[in-house]
């Protein structure tokens, strides 16, 4: 009995035990169920935000984008920049199969419908020419991806211009010094990409025990090759005159089998008949043995590497060992030639912030400076390491109305912002930008508004006065008839109220004859009918509808008959005359002289309007031809300081000008001058 009750304990101890180890691994599982559940909502928080990431960059890419749809090949969406790129608006392409749209049929929806696309889901065209709505010739790179989104197949495009980055790559390669820069491989020290090549050419001669070799570059796009390197033993051998260094690939023989192939070639008796030779001119190097290999990159073939005459047959390690080195080789090449174009990217941004009208600046967390461009720094100066605060507002500590914490949370904003330093209001448009270490700093574009705000409240000023102007006149010529309607007036009485309504009526019609005036010089729309034009004769035309208006002035034309004629468009010359005296009549005393005296001054012929009034302030002669410009608002002229600003215009337009001279207490003297007429040559 004593051992069966220790058997029991036993087991209990051992029931107890897995006990606790089903406790433990509960507990664990429910630890891993709350991690899973925690991991899953982040997940859902960052798929969300990478979405928003995601349709940012596609709506304000910089490439043209298209999403198609993978079976049917019909267009889903495209960003904003197709139209900037393409000429084709979302409008004009959404719904549509690419293969409908003329100009892309050709190009662009043959090299998506690639076998390779199908296979492989990635394909990519660096130099496609494309043809865009309007007709013009582009170069574009293309990256076409195929990928599931929620269970259809979609395939995205991204079309790049890169026409100036191939005009820059053409003049790098012309320009000897561009491609000086020093390489490395091996044990090679100096020389430029040509005398690297040459190196690197010789070293796969001795690799393979070879005699004569050449490097060419290839081009997928045109199917050309250029030649790059040849050996020593070649120059020597080579009795062709003038041979070419540019190959078409459809006019090559075996040697461009390598590119048509895309595989190593070996012929170890090259003077065996061979259906792929076209043979070789008289004085071409003989040839014994040959092997050449394609040098890829990016699944583009982008150089050939040929070798000939080793002692011995070519085999797989020849091939292997020429791979190799020459894999190493073209790293080393385009390493080069991407740092060289890096360099010209960030010249060309360099160039193009520097030549800005906007201000940039780029500054870090801590508000210091990293870098104003010229048009900031015309306003305030260099840096010299000052805080922004300091820089832009002469302050001691950060701005009230900061918003580094917002931008760089990640958020784009905008504000206008009087600098009182510069006395410039800025329209200031905030956005983070990601450094190449990861970090963040915020970029600010300052766009000048100040001009812009002026217009506003010139425009607003100007509504304000316009419709008093234009009601003015108005409540005259509706209080006058409407009381002229009335019964048991005198026949006088009746006169005078049409004859307020008929002034009413000019002043309205004066008012409105200037606007449109100036709107149609605003608009470019001035159209202008010159021919000889009497000044004496609309002189007096508008001094006697100036009378029978009603004027309490003395107006007389004292202009010599025999005046030269003007070139002009008479209906023009008579608004100059009728704005000038009915603004001499405005600020002149009643019953006061107003003259009109013409004159020749070379080939123009001088015409004032001489008043005796008040006279104006030389400190206000440059605000007469502004716009609403009032110089006296306390006084009773009326107008909506249009007159003098559409005598300049008009003036001017004519091919003449205009001044003014004046005297305070003593009166003005309004002057144009408008070209003499010229009876033209007959031929």
């Amino acid at each position: 009995m004593k051992k069966d009750r220790s058997k029991t304990k036993e087991q209990l101890i051992l029931e107890l035990d897995e006990a606790r180890r089903l406790v433990v691994e509960l507990e664990s599982a429910t630890a891993k169920s709350k991690h899973a559940e925690e991991t899953s909502h982040e997940s859902e928080r960052l798929l969300n935000n990478s979405e928003v990431r995601y349709r940012r960059l596609f709506e304000t890419a910089q490439d043209a984008i298209l999403i198609l749809n993978g079976d049917t090949g019909q267009i889903i969406d495209a960003n904003p920049f197709i139209k900037d790129l393409l000429g084709y608006s979302l409008e004009e392409l959404q719904g549509k199969n690419l293969w409908e749209i003329g100009e892309l049929k050709d190009t662009l929806a043959s090299k998506i419908s690639n076998q390779q696309l199908q296979d492989s889901g990635y394909v990519r065209y660096e130099n496609l020419p494309l043809v865009t709505h309007d007709g013009r010739s582009i170069g574009v790179e293309v990256v076409a991806n195929a990928y599931q989104v929620d269970h259809m197949k979609v395939i995205q495009c991204n079309i790049r211009d890169i026409t100036e980055r191939k005009h820059a790559e053409e003049a790098i390669r012309l320009n000897e010094a561009q491609r000086e820069s020093l390489l490395k491989i091996l044990q090679y020290r100096g020389g430029n990409i040509r005398e690297f090549l040459d190196y690197s050419l010789n070293e796969a001669l001795k690799l393979t025990d070879s005699k004569i070799g050449y490097i060419y570059f290839y081009d997928e796009g045109s199917r050309e090759f250029t030649l790059s390197s040849w050996s020593k033993e070649v120059m020597k051998e080579c009795a062709i005159p003038g041979p070419p260094t540019i190959y078409q690939l459809e006019k090559t023989g075996i040697w461009g089998e390598v590119v048509k192939q895309r595989v190593p070639i070996i012929v170890n008796d090259f003077q065996a008949p061979n259906p792929l030779k076209k043979g070789y001119p008289e004085g071409h190097v003989s040839l014994i043995r040959w092997m050449s290999i394609p040098i890829f990159s990016n699944e583009k073939i982008v150089a050939v590497v040929g070798v000939a005459n080793s002692d011995s047959d070519y085999g797989q390690d020849d091939i292997t060992q020429l791979a190799l080195l020459m894999s190493s080789v073209w790293n080393f090449v385009e390493s080069r030639k991407m740092e060289e174009t890096i360099q010209f990217e960030r010249d060309k941004l360099t160039s193009i912030l520097n030549s800005m009208e906007d201000g940039v600046c780029i500054m870090n967390r801590d508000h210091d400076l990293e870098y104003v461009n010229p048009s900031i720094q015309s306003q305030y100066g260099n840096i010299d390491g000052r805080k922004c605060y300091q820089y832009f507002n002469g302050l001691k500590d950060v701005c009230s109305l900061c918003n580094n914490e917002e931008v760089f949370s990640g958020k784009t904003l905008r504000r206008e912002t009087e600098l009182t330093r510069a006395g410039i209001i800025y329209e200031i448009t905030d956005t983070p930008l990601r450094n190449f270490d990861g970090t963040l700093s915020k970029l600010a574009l300052f766009h000048d508004i100040t001009e812009r705000k002026k217009a506003e409240q010139m425009k607003d000023e100007f509504i304000g006065l316009v419709s008093h102007e234009l009601r003015t006149p108005l409540t005259v010529i509706m209080g006058s008839l409407r009381t002229a309607m009335s019964e048991g007036l005198s026949r006088d009485d009746y006169h005078e109220l049409l004859q307020n309504a008929a002034e009413g009526a000019d002043s309205l019609n004066a008012m409105l004859e200037n606007m449109l005036e100036l709107s149609r010089h605003q608009v470019g729309r001035l159209q202008l009918r010159l021919e000889p034009v009497s000044i004496v004769h609309v002189a007096r035309g508008v001094i006697e509808k100036l009378k029978n208006q009603g004027i309490r002035h003395r107006c007389r034309a004292d202009i010599p008959m025999d005046l030269p004629q003007v070139e002009a468009d008479p209906m023009r010359v008579e608004r100059i005359l009728y704005n000038l005296l009915e603004n001499a009549t405005k600020y002149s005393p009643e019953g006061s002289e107003i003259n009109v005296s013409s004159r020749m001054e070379g080939d123009f012929v001088l015409t004032a309007v001489i008043d005796h009034g008040s006279g104006i302030a030389p400190q206000n002669k440059l605000k007469l031809f502004q716009l609403f410009q009032r110089l006296d608002a306390s006084s009773l002229a009326k107008g909506a300081g249009l007159g003098l600003v559409v005598c300049q215009r008009l003036v001017e337009a004519q091919g003449g000008w205009i001044r003014v001279d004046s005297e305070l207490g003593k009166g003005s003297t309004f002057t144009f001058a408008l070209p003499q007429y010229k009876k033209k040559a007959i031929a």
